[in-house]
């Protein structure tokens, strides 16, 4: 290995001459091509031929441009100018120039880099030892970008500089006093953390207006939902604990959203009613986003019940202003395109003699699955033959056939739409009230527009408890639809997600014992370095997290010190894990969360300390 490497040099030449345009994108200097005398020569006469407008070019062009310098051809010639050019034609393939181009500019790095007196002996040496060394660095130079070896160089001055002004921080290693941590909450609860459990923390107790204590993982207590739920995909209605990781179902906005994890637990059940009388199944810290009095929130389950509990009149309407708690209606879900022997208007126009015939009710379902155009489409002619509207144009349908009106309702729902029902003389009468970007042209163009809200009429803490699973899901807004249709909250596990990656041992609730995970190949996963950055929780309020994740016991245990049998055990153990892999988990506080200081704690740590991984 060289820092001139003459093949790399003949590559990207080669592909230049064949097509000069590749200037335009690529930097390309004289002296990328090192003490390559005939190279430089070469490159410069193809630069200025490009710049007087050649857009291909042959050797023989070339080699009579460098005859008309007397000083260059003389140099040209004594090493065979025209050979090489020749040569550099033949054997270069403009597929390639993108490698070449690269190899060629970290040659370049590395020769600037040496000259400055940096060490670069992690990718080139004059001599080797063994030719397994040679081999190995031959393979790292190939294996490494520029900012790779940019970050090494920056890693090596950010250790000396740290080492020298300050020392290394070891408090920054999420295990560093994790042992005295344990012991100062036996000794002295803490009482005062936000969400914890059942802990419910208030502004006088130190809590801040909005901000919560977030967890979310094997701990016992995760945001999850019950796993008997009904959920709607692209692929159709499953329930809940049938999801897996990579599935796909639906966000907020409708989009499908992939699946990023799944976390089940048996969970108390607490049991959400809404306004248009939905209902759902969840745990007392399933995460929601709501509205109140104006005010956007998101709370969980247990502290939106114990808001209301406070309130003179709980969940009662506001005057004239819709409920006191308040979630967002979903967005109409993107089923994929169907094909159709009725087209979808004549079907729901026809809707309530056509499903007399078994096998129609067998289509209809077919059509609850449209596009949204095809759903729409079949709302307006249900509505065209059935709808009337009031003087508030508000849009009713009545419907005798049970069946038909749950079916009706679930097309509504799809497509975000709020359909209240009562059932009078074993019939429904229903009222639907349309989201702005929905028409159904009943009404002709003055059709009213109701918000997208859906209230919160009642929240029932039961006795029983059930399976339960949370997801993390690929949502910018950390939204996703379950049940019927309900916008429920992303769980967030940020901390959790990391620990999975640093930590290969943990507590299973299916094997009640520490386990190590195994990958496919039969291999225990390696960890891998990470950071957290936090800019609110307290250090050793993330380190309670990850103990939790880590021992499988609830949070609110170990804050209050207060264990069942066994779990105090588990922690310690969970402590131990943490330090024998303390290498590979760190924590950042940044009391001034700016752009230039989170970016100079991610690079401090990257070059350092080698993380791969930041969660923030």
């Amino acid at each position: 290995m060289v820092l001139t490497d003459k093949y790399t040099n003949q590559q990207v030449l080669g592909c230049l001459m064949k097509n000069p345009l590749l200037l335009v994108n690529h930097e390309v200097k004289v002296e990328d091509f090192g003490a390559n005398k005939v190279a430089k020569i070469i490159f410069i006469s193809i630069r200025n031929l490009f710049e007087s407008g050649a857009r291909t070019l042959t050797p023989i062009e070339i080699d009579q441009d460098i005859e008309r310098y007397e000083a260059s051809a003389t140099i040209y010639k004594q090493e065979k100018g025209l050979e090489v050019l020749k040569e550099c034609y033949e054997i270069s393939q403009e597929a390639n120039f993108v490698y070449y181009y690269e190899r060629l500019k970290k040659l370049t790095l590395l020769r600037v880099l040496g000259k400055k007196g940096y060490d670069i002996s992690p990718y080139y040496k004059k001599e080797f030892d063994t030719l397994k060394e040679e081999n190995e660095t031959i393979t790292r130079f190939d294996e490494a970008t520029i900012d790779d070896i940019l970050n090494y160089v920056e890693g090596n001055y950010n250790r000396i500089k740290q080492d020298f002004l300050n020392g290394r921080k070891e408090d920054e290693q999420a295990a560093k006093g994790i042992d005295e941590l344990i012991d100062s909450l036996l000794a002295q609860p803490e009482i005062g953390v936000p969400i914890c459990g059942d802990m419910y923390n208030t502004a006088m107790m130190g809590g801040r207006l909005g901000k919560f204590y977030v967890r979310s993982a094997a701990s016992g207590a995760g945001k999850r939902i019950a796993d008997y739920t009904p959920i709607p995909t692209p692929s159709g209605w499953r329930i809940v604990g049938n999801i897996k990781v990579g599935d796909y179902i639906f966000g907020k906005n409708g989009k499908p959203t992939r699946v990023l994890n799944v976390y089940k637990n048996i969970e108390k059940i607490w049991k959400i009613t809404f306004a248009d009388g939905r209902t759902i199944d969840c745990c007392g810290e399933h995460l929601w986003e709501y509205y109140t009095r104006g005010q956007r929130r998101v709370e969980n389950t247990q502290t939106i019940y114990k808001r209301a509990q406070q309130l003179k009149n709980g969940f009662e309407l506001l005057s004239g202003k819709g409920w006191i708690f308040e979630i967002p209606t979903n967005e109409a879900v993107e089923y994929p395109e169907q094909f159709y022997n009725i087209s979808p208007y004549e079907f729901g126009y026809k809707s309530s003699e056509l499903v007399s015939n078994p096998q129609n009710r067998y289509e209809l379902k077919k059509y609850l699955t449209g596009s949204i155009e095809q759903r729409l489409e079949l709302l307006k002619g249900f509505l065209a033959a059935n709808g009337s509207s009031d003087p508030k144009k508000e849009i009713d349908f009545v419907i005798s056939d049970s069946r038909l009106a749950q079916d009706i309702i679930e097309l509504c729902h799809s497509l975000g739409i709020v359909v209240y029902s009562e059932v009078k003389n074993g019939s429904f009468y229903s009222k639907i009230h349309c989201p702005k970007n929905i028409k159904t042209f009943i009404c002709g163009e003055k059709e009213k527009v109701f918000k997208n809200r859906l209230g919160i009429v009642n929240i029932e803490p039961l006795e029983e408890k059930t399976p339960m699973t949370c997801f993390t899901v690929d949502a910018e807004d950390a939204l996703y639809q379950v049940g019927d249709f309900i916008v429920t909250h992303n769980t967030r596990l940020a901390v959790f997600d990391a620990c999975k990656i640093c930590f290969p041992s943990y507590w299973s609730f299916e094997t009640h014992s520490f386990v190590k995970e195994v990958q496919e190949d039969g291999h225990i996963r390696k960890p891998r370095r990470t950071l957290i950055i936090t800019t609110e929780l307290a250090k050793d309020e993330i380190q309670t997290m990850i103990l939790a994740y880590l021992s499988g016991v609830n949070e609110a245990h170990i804050l209050m010190g207060n264990y069942i049998e066994g779990e105090l055990e588990r922690v310690r153990f969970a402590a131990r894990v943490m330090k024998k892999y303390q290498d590979y988990l760190y924590v950042d506080e940044i009391s001034d969360p700016n752009l230039t200081n989170i970016q100079a704690s991610i690079r401090k740590f990257a070059t350092i300390e080698k993380v791969k991984y930041v969660f923030y």
